[in-house]
């Protein structure tokens, strides 16, 4: 099992829009064809990250 954390800069992105992306890859349940275990929202900081 591998751990990825796909990192966000703000302000080109907002929260909305990364929970969208987490809701999105929930309901693919793969990411690039890998399947997900989790895909959870982490922070909202000066950077973003979404871990997968």
């Amino acid at each position: 099992m591998a751990t990825w954390h796909l990192m966000f800069q703000k302000p080109a992105f907002e929260s909305a829009q990364l929970r969208h992306v987490v809701d999105s890859l929930k309901a693919a349940g793969n990411f690039g064809g890998f399947p997900l275990q989790s895909a959870t929202y982490t922070r909202d900081t000066a950077d973003l990250a979404m871990s997968i």
